[in-house]
This record gives C-alpha cells, structure tokens and sequence, in this order.
C-alpha cells in the first residue's frame, strides 16, 4: 500500500461525535435520536444554499434546522433553548478513533486538512482538548464558514487549501 502525500477530512460528524448533543436535544424536548434528523436537515440546507449562490453560516443553518425539527415534532423551543443547544456544540468530543488516527498521520508526516462549514476554532480546539495537540493540526483546518460557503466547494477549497 502506498502511503498518502495529503489527507482531507470533514470535520462535523466525522471527527466531530454530534451524539453529545443528545442531552442538550433532551433539554429542548427533542428525543437524542432527533440529533441525526436535525444534522440531515442542516446539510440538506446547506446544499440548497450552496446550489442556489448563497451565503448561511453553519450555525445560522443549525438555528433553522433546529427550530424545523422542534416544530415537526411537537416540540416548542425558545429561541434561549436554540442557542444553549448551538453552544453546546463547542463542547463537543470527537470518535474514539480520530486521535489515535491524527497521531499516526502527522507522526509519519503526512498532512492532514479538515474542512469545516463551521468554527474553524472550534474544529481545532476539540481533537486538541482530547489529546492532538501537534501544531502542524492546528494550522491545517480550513472554514467555508468564512469563505460565504456552508459547503465546500471546488473555488471555496481551492482558496482555503494550501499545503
């Protein structure tokens, strides 16, 4: 097998483990399952805004995709509710592999990127506050937050992405 010269990756449920956000769902009167539903709806979004030429920041379209799966289930969220819900996400930790796995990559030197729609400074801080504190990962995690993008893109990625 030939060793990789670069490696991108998604950040929110990739390395990020949104299941965290289950208590705080419970919290909003939302089952933990409602998590996937909710990060479907905000992707699902996010396409239609990047297909469409326009510009919603990650926690924009996780405010609206909130407020959608509360009102499909029956559940009445507080706009308070929606942020408590949206900040909890910093706190977030990552799946058990994504440590172990940074680790080795950057031990064996190859670069790791992380695309993210979301806060780049949260995207880096969570695999750090587990563990991954090397400086070549946290210099490697390109936003399309900032970009105008929720996606990425072909011209988002391009100008984000310099290895």
């Amino acid at each position: 097998m030939s060793t990789p010269e670069l490696v991108i990756c998604d950040v929110n449920e990739t390395l990020i483990d949104f299941s965290g956000l289950g208590p705080s769902f419970e919290v909003a009167g939302l089952t933990p399952s409602s998590v996937h539903w909710w990060f479907a709806t905000v992707l699902r979004d996010g396409f239609a805004v990047n297909l469409t030429g326009g510009a919603v920041g990650f926690p924009d379209l996780g405010r609206r995709a909130l407020r959608e799966v509360a009102h499909l289930s029956g559940a009445n969220v507080s706009d308070e509710t929606i942020e408590s819900v949206i900040s909890s996400m910093a706190h977030l930790g990552v799946h058990a592999d994504v440590v172990p796995a940074l680790r080795t990559l950057l031990g064996a030197s190859i670069p790791v990127v992380a695309l993210t729609n979301g806060s780049a400074e949260t995207a880096r801080a969570v695999p750090m506050r587990r563990g991954c504190r090397s400086r070549r990962w946290t210099s490697s995690v390109p936003s399309t937050w900032g970009a105008g993008s929720p996606v990425p893109t072909p011209i988002v990625g391009s100008s984000t992405i310099s290895v």
